[in-house]
Formats: structure tokens, sequence, C-alpha cells
């Protein structure tokens, strides 16, 4: 008796625990070691009955206004008919919901979608074929989410200030992919196929997107104070990605076009960026900019260029044809790997890896296989200290293209396979050079030395 009341106390806890896992969801379904599918967003064009909200009005034709405020749906595709417009929003807080389906200004004239009104919100559906701009709205507080723009004759997305576009797509169209004012977000957008691939103003932020193909512009521009992150530009006319002062741009991939890879103007940082196959320079960097942990190769200019006071910390310049770093005054690179371009591919001749022109620091970098100088110093008053250079024509030189190079400090660096390992002359205070093999002491602490024992 004992077994068999023993026996139903288990059988009764296995079915308690099952109820609990099973009303605990997913939760309990992981901690069980069970995998739980991740959540994905909704599509872009998935249609479905007006039925998430209490009695839309059903746009049925074209050209429509929305007079008053409340929640627009389409329920299937619409055509404009010959000289006539899209939709037109003519009042504050109103939702278009394209349901899935689509507006198509093949026969029509001017936007797809237009307002002058703030919060207007435009989800769900394609836009396509429209003389003007696919989405126009002019008010504050305006939303456009998982929509298609194509083919248009001018911007795909254009909002106003303290918008947000989310999950869209812009091909084909002839202005800007994406533009908005102040104070906006552009998340998880992709622009394949613009004039300008997205153009957002003072204070934004753009982050996760994709732009490809802008054909008479930048990739992304952003005004003052903005962030970009985690973006992926590629084959742009001009620039890959342009921001003005005090701006941020992490994380960000710019690959091919005709320009520079990223500028950044004063008082930009630009952090863990990779550039690659870019016309002009990888990085240039306006005045007291900061550039760490980045990554530039096979560029057609420098790897990383700057103006006054900039940082350059951590980064890896390779097979650049014009050089690997260039830094002017009061500027300090650090902690970087340099390596130089085949030689077979410098028209414009041998190269330097480490360029920089008066007063600036260079402290712990590597710099190897360049035709000129491994590190070399145009001004005055420049400390170069514990570097390692190799394989160069010159390990470290300090030239005269601006005038005598005077008062420039050079100490325990390292140098080993260059015809010339240290190139220093005139008014400059250098450390012997140790060549031969024994201990190191304190009095020659400073030296440099000659690694080829």
């Amino acid at each position: 008796m004992r077994r068999l009341f023993s026996l139903a106390c288990v059988a009764g806890l296995i079915v308690l625990g099952s109820l609990v896992l099973e009303s605990l969801g997913p939760i309990a379904r992981a901690q069980k070691g069970t995998a739980v599918p991740r959540q994905q967003p909704a599509p872009i064009a998935s249609s479905a009955p007006c039925s998430t909200c209490v009695n839309p009005t059903v746009i049925t034709a074209l050209p429509f206004t929305a007079p008053t405020s409340g929640y627009y749906c389409l329920q299937g595709d619409l055509s404009a008919p010959p000289g006539m417009t899209g939709i037109e929003i003519d009042a504050v807080r109103v939702v278009i919901d394209l349901n899935g389906f689509s507006i198509d200004g093949t026969f029509g004239v001017g936007d797809g979608i237009k307002s002058t009104r703030s919060e207007s919100t435009v989800v769900n559906g394609l836009v396509v074929n429209w003389k003007g701009s696919g989405v126009i709205t002019t008010g504050a507080g305006s939303k456009v989410e998982h929509v298609a723009v194509k083919a248009c004759g001018q911007d795909g997305i254009a909002l106003g200030i303290e918008a947000v576009v989310r999950s869209c797509r812009v091909s084909n169209v002839q202005g800007s992919g994406i533009s908005t004012s102040v104070l906006s977000k552009v998340l998880c957008c992709t622009v394949d196929g613009a004039r300008r691939g997205i153009l957002v103003s003072e204070g934004c932020i753009v982050e996760d997107c994709i732009v490809r193909d802008a054909f008479d512009g930048n990739g992304i521009d952003a005004f003052i104070d903005s962030q970009i992150r985690g973006c992926y530009v590629a084959n742009s006319a001009f620039d890959g990605i342009h921001a003005d002062g005090q701006s941020t741009i992490v994380d960000c991939r710019v690959l091919f076009g005709s320009g520079v890879g990223i500028v950044a103007k004063d008082g930009v940082q630009v952090l863990d960026c990779f550039v690659t196959g870019t016309d002009g320079t990888g990085i240039m960097l306006g005045d007291y900019c900061r550039a760490q942990g980045s990554v530039v190769q096979d560029t057609g200019g420098w790897g990383i260029g700057s103006g006054l006071g900039a940082q350059i910390l951590e980064c890896t310049a390779a097979g650049n044809l014009m050089g690997g770093i260039h830094a002017t005054e009061g500027s300090r690179v650090v902690e970087c790997i340099v390596s130089g371009p085949d030689p077979m591919d410098c028209p414009a001749g041998p190269t330097n890896g480490i360029e920089v022109g008066d007063n600036c620091v260079v402290v712990e970098c590597v710099s190897n296989g360049h035709g000129m100088a491994g590190i070399y110093a145009t001004g005055s008053s420049n400390r170069i200290e514990e570097n390692h250079v190799f394989d160069n024509d010159v390990g470290i030189g300090i030239g005269t293209t601006n005038g005598p190079a005077e008062d420039n400090l050079i100490v325990k660096n390292s140098a080993n396979g260059n015809t010339t390992d240290y190139d220093v002359s005139g008014n400059n205070s250098i450390g012997p050079t140790i060549t031969d093999d024994y201990w190191i002491l304190s009095e020659n602490a400073w030296n440099n030395f000659h690694l080829d024992f």
C-alpha cells in the first residue's frame, strides 16, 4: 500500500511539473534545454484584413485625402489614374496602413504619400513608380515602418523633425534614398540605388543600415552631433560616410567607392570601423578627432589622414597607395600597425608608412614594407619612441621638406631589414644605435636598436 501511494505521489508531481512548465512557456522550455525560436520581425508585405483597430477607414481608390485623425488602410493594390496624385494626409495623428499592398503611380503625378501635419504614420506596404517622392512628410514626429519604396523621381522617404524610419527598403530613386530633419532615427533600413543614400540633419541616429550604389553623392551624410552605428556602405560616387562635428561613427564598414571612405569633421570619433578599396583616403579626420581600433586597407590614398590634434590609436593601415598614416601638428599615433603596398601597385612612387608634421607623438607602432620611410617626420619637436620598423628603405627618417626639421626626439626604437635604419641629421636628439649583441644596461636604456646582430 505504501509503495502504491509513493508511485501515485510521483506521478502527481510529474503531471504538476508539466503543467507548471507549460504555463511558464518559452522561459521554462529554455531552462529545460529546449531551443526557443528567435522571434522574427514582421515582413514588409504581409497582407491581412483591417482588423488591428476599431472601424478603420478603407482606402478604395486614388487619389485619396485623409481629412481627420484616425486609422486608414488598404484592402488591395491601388494605382493612380492618369494625372492623379496618391494619398494626402490633412490631419494630425493619422495612420496609413498599406496592409501589405501597393500604391502605384505609373500613370500618376506628384508624391505617393504626402503630409504636412504632425505625427503621421505609414506602415506595411509598397510605394512604387511616383514622379515625386515615395513618402514625404514635413510635420514633426512622423513614422515610416516596414515600407518599400521603388522607382521614384525624387526622394524615397523624406521626413521632418523627430521622425523614425524603421525596417524600410528604398531602391532606384533619383533623389535621396532616406532623408530626415533634426533629432530623427533611421534604423535597420536599406537603400539600394539612389542619388544620395541616407541624409540626416543634426542630432540624428543612423543604425544598422545598408547603403549601396549612391550614384551621385555620399552613402551616409550626417550633420553635427549625430551617431552612425553598425552600418554597411558600398560603391558610393562620393564619400562612403560623411559626418559633421561632434558625431560618432562606430562599427561601420565602407567598401569601394570613388571618394574617401569615411570623412570625419572636427571632433568626430571613428571607432572600430573597416574601410577597403576606396579611390581616396580610407579615413580622413578633421581637427581634434579620434580614430581607434579601425582597419583601412587597399585604398588609393592614405590609409588614415588627420587635421590638428588628432588621436590615432590601435589602428591598422595596410596596402594603401599614398601611405599608411598621415598626421599633422599636435597629433598622437599610438599602437598602430602599418604595412606598405606592393611597389608595383604604386603609380605615385614609393610611400612613407607613418608621416607626421610638428609636435606629434609616435609611440609603440610597427611599420614595414615601405619604399621610403617606415616613420617619417617632416617637421620639428616630435617624439618618436618605442617603435619597431623593418623592411623599409629607411626605418626612421627626419626630413627637410618644410625647412630644417629640428628638436625631434628619437629614442628606444628598434629596426631591422631596412636599407638605412635611422636617417637623422641636424639639430635633433637621437639615442645611440646599439648594433652589437651585449647586455642592455641602465646607461643605454634610451638607445635605439639595430636587430641584425
